[in-house]
């Protein structure tokens, strides 16, 4: 089994808010909810990584390379999500 290490990584905060709403969106999906239960649990994370997009290009240029590591961290997390095999709940 391949020894896996936690590293700390920094990321922007406008990216990390839309890092976290996406990432809680795509874990919903893959876990079966239904649309309307998704949308109402996230509408808040969502409309708060939509209120600061207008701020990541100066996050970008700023700090590009937490930028980058940040949106790394991101496609890590949806790939772990995706690939875990879906839950069949069982039946009674």
């Amino acid at each position: 089994m391949t020894q896996l290490e936690e590293v700390v990584v920094k990321c922007p905060k406008e990216l990390n808010d839309i890092r976290n709403a996406i990432v809680a969106i795509v874990e919903d999906v893959k876990s079966g909810k239904d649309l309307v239960v998704i949308a109402g649990e996230n509408l808040q994370g969502l409309s708060d990584a939509i209120s600061g997009l207008e701020k990541v290009p100066n996050e970008l240029k700023d700090a590009l390379a937490e930028s980058v590591s940040c949106l790394g961290v991101m496609a890590g997390e949806i790939v772990g999500i995706l690939a875990k095999p879906k839950q069949v709940p069982a039946s009674a």
